[in-house]
């Protein structure tokens, strides 16, 4: 593993071949393929017990967490942690082109003989974009950390600090892979005597700043939390409407009052991040029935800058008393 362009590529396209969808058994196959190919350096197969492959404890897909350690000559204790996530979302929105999505090479060309409008279109003409699943979220990154890591440990007495590779499964879902690792962090930080100076997530994207030219690194970080509502209504027949409490019309007040509001978005200095929005919304029922729906759940994606889970919870408190006020 070097560090040439070609090589990159070669290599992001190795690791988006693997169809790595959050909560399949193909997830974990991408976790051992790092590990597999972390395992091919001289350093690691030098000091093997550098590099490690964790299990998410009680995980029903066999996914792993693959940390790989670095270490600077002479001996430091300041480290940099790079990392990243080796899962991706699903395809379905690949439409007629789905089984081409984890071959990028592929899948670009086809695009190129359909063609696309927009930005997408002229990054396509450009012949500097690859297209396919997992490209950017997030391979591009791993592959860019693999091969920084593979220069690192050719050479130790150029790094000035250790560094950290971590790369985790289910972080498009419910982040498994991060919170099994944190135990793993804690201990060798502990057995090394290490000082965590910061990390590096190689992500890209312009949310921040959609307008910037040219590259963009992003300082600090961002926290997400996912308030969750269970909407308990009484059903009844809709001929005799008022005398149930429909579940639906509670959790649309809910999301009426949480959604896209700007006074709930979190700010910290000239920050502000974006306001929460819903991400699902729905009855709980098997079927068709007449009947006002007893049950329903609404949940949110709200980024944090500055507040505690804490302060969200008194808020979301806040907006299950005021939508119950507005629905009965």
């Amino acid at each position: 593993m070097e560090n040439p362009r070609q090589d990159i590529l070669d290599l992001l396209v190795e690791l988006v071949g693997i169809p790595s969808v959050s909560c399949t058994p193909a997830e974990a196959q991408a976790g051992r393929f790092i590990h597999s190919r972390l395992g091919e350096l001289p350093y690691f197969r030098d000091n093997p017990g550098n590099l490690q492959l964790l299990p998410v404890p009680g995980d029903p897909f066999g996914r792993e967490v693959v940390m790989a350690f670095v270490e600077a000559d002479p001996t430091v204790k300041g480290t940099v942690i790079l990392t990243g996530h080796y899962d991706v979302v699903g395809t379905d929105d690949f439409g007629s082109l789905e089984e081409l999505a984890f071959s990028p090479l592929e899948y670009t060309s086809a695009l190129k003989e359909r063609g696309l409008d927009g930005d997408a279109g002229k990054d396509l003409k450009s012949g500097d974009y690859l297209f396919g699943r997992g490209v950017m979220d997030m391979k591009c990154g791993l592959a860019v950390e693999m091969a920084l890591l593979s220069e690192a440990a050719r050479d130790q007495s150029s790094l000035g600090v250790n560094l950290l590779f971590l790369a985790v499964p289910d972080e498009e879902v419910g982040s498994a892979g991060m919170r099994a690792a944190l135990p793993a962090l804690s201990k060798i930080k502990e057995d090394r005597g290490l000082d965590y100076l910061g990390a590096i997530l190689t992500e890209p994207g312009n949310a921040g700043a959609p307008d910037a030219e040219g590259e963009v690194v992003f300082l600090g970080a961002v926290g997400k939390v996912m308030p969750f509502f269970y909407c308990a209504g009484i059903g009844s027949h809709v001929g005799q409407y008022f005398e149930g409490l429909s579940a639906s019309l509670l959790a649309s007040h809910i999301s009426l009052l949480v959604e896209g509001n700007p006074l709930m978005a979190d700010r910290a200095g000239n920050e502000t991040a974006p306001p929460p929005a819903c991400l699902s919304i729905r009855d709980i029922r098997n079927g068709y029935s007449v009947t006002i729906p007893d049950r329903a759940a609404v949940f949110f994606n709200y980024m944090t800058l500055a507040k505690t889970p804490a302060e969200i919870m008194k808020e979301m408190k806040q907006v299950a008393e005021d939508a119950c006020k507005r629905t009965v």
